[in-house]
Order: C-alpha cells, then structure tokens, then sequence
C-alpha cells in the first residue's frame, strides 16, 4: 500500500474494530508553524544560564495545537529517574495555571509535578520555599505553564498578584518560562508592561486554505488505515475539509479521525463526500446556536 505509512499499512490486517482503535490513537504529524514552535522552545530550553532567562508566551486560539505541540516537546526532553543522582532529571515540567489566580495552588501543582511530597497545611511561603529548594536539583530547562488565560479570573488584585508571582520565581529558578493559552492569555500579560516584555509571543495561526494545509493532509492521509486512496489534498477536498474543520488543526485532526471510522464502517475505505455528508458535522462556530436550537 503505497498510500500509507509502514505502520498504517500493517494495520490493514487488523479487525474494523482494531483499526478503528489504531485510527484513534494520538499521533504527531508536523507543520511549518509547529515545526518553527519546536525550534523556538529548544532554542530557550538549550540557553545558558543567564540573570534574566527568556521566557515565551505559546498562543493560539483554542483547539488550535498547542497541547499537542507542548507534550511533543516534552516527549524531546525526557525525565530520568537518575537513581545515581540526589535527584532525578526532569527537563521538562508541565503544569497548568489554577482555575483562579492562586498562589499556593500554583506551588502545590509544581510540587507534585517534580513528584516531591508536600503537607496540605503548609502556607504559601512554606511551599515556596520548596519550590525553589527542590526545582534546581532537578537540571529543569524549562517550565511550562498551560491554561494561563485562568489567570484573568477573579479581581484585578489577585492579576497583578499571581504574575509577579512568576516574575518572581523565574527570578529565583533562573530557568525559562514558556506559558501556553488563548488570545486572552496575550491580554492578561498586558496588565504588567514588565511581565509582557519577558513574554514574547509564538503564535500558532488557523489554517489557510492553501498548499501547506493541502501537503498536511497528504501527510494525515498516509496514517489512516484505509484500503483506498482518498486524496484529501485535492482542491475540492482540501477546500471542503477547511470550511468543515474552520481551519483548526484540533478540529480537523478529529474530524479526519470521525470520518476514517465511518469509511471503514460503511464500507467505502476512503474519505469521500458520501462518507463526510452522514457525519453531519457541525463546524465549531454554529454549535452553540445549534445546541440551543435543539434544546
């Protein structure tokens, strides 16, 4: 099956139910803008120590790749349990911002992703105080902070509060920041003009309908377990896949996903208009207005 990947093409042999399962699994498939993220986030995990460490705010609109991208770069940059160190290497840490601009919650989630025991009656100070003891031992190059649009909700006090709480701790650590969010996240770090500086954007844009989104398909195509060819990256496909998709690389890898499943089911073992027009797929922006019209 010249259409397909090694792996893809192996699993032709499989069940329908055991192909569907391979068709849902997580994969990575690479694209200039993902690709150039990748290289930024190495760029900072590999500089030197310096007084003041860059920082990089990774943002785009929601669904849009950039969990994907960060668990990427951490599968590049994997712990060790170094059982000949103090401490084990962890390169890498990923937390998410807390549902409210909280400090000790903050502390206690970095805690427990370096997987270092802490008491629930310690104060913020207390688990600060780990915090900075215990992340240096571990050769961390980078902390990554997804969700951070949260910190917009709650007072103006608390805000300001919680960002020169990173300020601070990105002072203390002397190891790069790198916080992921939505196009909020860009406005909440506007609040502080210091804050904003040591936070230069890499942004993930939608899909256009054009001949990078046409070779992205003809990439996805090739890990589809399907016995035919689909062409996803013909004009008329590609153009009907982007108005579907609204050109957001999380919905389109779901919906490429859905429709594998129903071409297998159905029969037709490809992506065709048959097989897209029974999803009945709702694009992203008309699912609140169709939701309330059903209900």
């Amino acid at each position: 099956m010249n259409h397909l990947t090694a792996a893809a093409a192996e699993a032709l042999s499989l069940t329908d139910t055991e192909r569907i399962r391979f068709t849902m699994r997580d994969q990575w498939i690479g694209y200039t803008a993902a690709t150039e993220a990748l290289a930024e986030l190495n760029r900072v995990a590999n500089h030197p120590k310096v007084q003041r460490m860059p920082n990089r705010l990774l943002v785009s609109e929601t669904n849009n790749g950039k969990t994907a991208l960060v668990r990427r770069f951490m599968l590049m940059h994997l712990a060790d349990n170094a059982p000949e160190r103090e401490a084990a290497v962890i390169p890498v840490i990923l937390v998410q911002a807390p549902p409210v601009p909280d400090e000790r919650r903050f502390y206690t989630s970095l805690l427990d992703a370096a997987g270092m025991v802490h008491r629930s009656s310690h104060t913020s100070d207390e688990l600060f105080y780990q915090v900075r003891t215990v992340l240096p031992k571990l050769s961390l190059k980078v902390l990554i902070i997804d969700e951070i649009h949260n910190i917009i909700v709650g007072n103006t006090k608390r805000h300001r509060a919680f960002l020169n709480t990173l300020k601070y701790l990105g002072n203390e650590l002397m190891v790069p920041m790198v916080v992921v969010g939505t196009r909020e996240a860009f406005d909440a770090l506007q609040v502080d003009p210091q804050i904003a500086n040591r936070f230069p954007p890499i942004e993930l844009p939608r899909w256009m309908c054009d001949n990078e989104l046409r070779t992205f398909l003809a990439s996805f195509e090739t890990t589809l377990p399907l016995h035919k060819v689909s062409g996803l990256s013909e004009p008329k496909t590609t153009t009907r896949l982007h108005s579907m998709s609204e050109g957001t690389v999380g919905e389109l890898s779901v919906l490429l996903k859905e429709a594998t499943i129903e071409a297998i089911r159905g029969g037709e073992e490809r992506i065709c208009d048959a097989v897209l027009d029974r999803l009945h797929w709702i694009p992203p922006s008309h699912r609140k207005k169709h939701a309330l019209a059903v209900i």
